[in-house]
């Protein structure tokens, strides 16, 4: 007989029992699954801040002689190539003259308009040069900066102590040189000498360029009491020596 009678509910009548039942039920999935998204959210971010191995950190890089020694190679990759002095900077931006100039119909866009006089803005044998020449400092500053940090400095052995005191004379020496150039062929330009990211305002105005002769002047002196000569170096003359700091 008791079963009859609840056969006889109706529908609402039978989902007012069960809703307790269901919104308990409900409720406890919701919590489940929010602390699920909570431990997976977690979990994704741990999975993003996996270090990267095809990035090295600029701390590690300095860490031992050989990968600064690497570092130290950036520098001089920058003065290959045919923006800086593979062409532009030894072959085009020197023709400037009365006796010289390239062959062909003057262009103001091209480098007849550079060894003409004549070269306007938007000259890209100028912007090329300059962009690179500077990414060689930017290079540069990363060398100089880091070695004197570097845990080889204070507990490494004396050799390679000397080695990275040879890596820092070379920097110094190559952005003496960039630096030397870009006044040269542009006058007045903004000076840096410390990595970018140090610099609490990227945009820089002109330094004059007797200040950055001044500079110039006190990294090649400090250089050369750090490079050692070509024969004692036992490097090919691709690399920087006593002979070259001075010279």
């Amino acid at each position: 007989m008791p079963l009859i009678q609840e056969a006889d509910l109706s529908y609402q009548e039978l989902i007012s029992l069960f809703k307790p039942n269901i919104m308990k039920k409900n409720k406890f999935l919701t919590i489940l699954f929010a602390v699920a998204g909570v431990i997976s959210l977690n979990s994704c971010n741990d999975y993003l801040d996996v270090e990267s191995l095809s990035n090295t950190a600029e701390k590690q890089q300095f860490d031992s002689a050989p990968d600064t020694f690497s570092a130290l190679v950036g520098v001089y990759n920058s003065t290959m190539g045919d923006n800086t002095y593979g062409q532009r900077m030894n072959l085009i931006l020197t023709q400037s003259g009365d006796d010289l100039r390239t062959s062909g119909d003057y262009n103001a866009n091209d480098r007849r308009g550079i060894s003409c006089f004549g070269a306007i803005p938007t000259n890209t044998e100028l912007l090329r040069p300059f962009l690179d020449t500077y990414a060689g400092i930017e290079r540069a500053n990363l060398v100089i900066k880091n070695i004197p940090l570097s845990p080889v400095m204070q507990t490494g052995s004396a050799a390679d102590k000397a080695l990275m005191n040879r890596y820092l004379g070379e920097a110094l020496t190559l952005r003496a040189n960039f630096y030397y150039d870009l006044i040269k062929n542009w006058g007045d330009v903004p000076f840096q000498d410390v990595p970018s990211a140090d610099l609490p305002d990227l945009y820089l105005a002109k330094t004059d360029r007797d200040v950055i002769y001044d500079k110039i002047l006190e990294d090649l002196l400090r250089a050369e009491a750090l490079v050692p000569w070509r024969s004692e170096g036992g490097t090919t003359a691709q690399r920087i020596s006593k002979g070259a700091v001075k010279v």
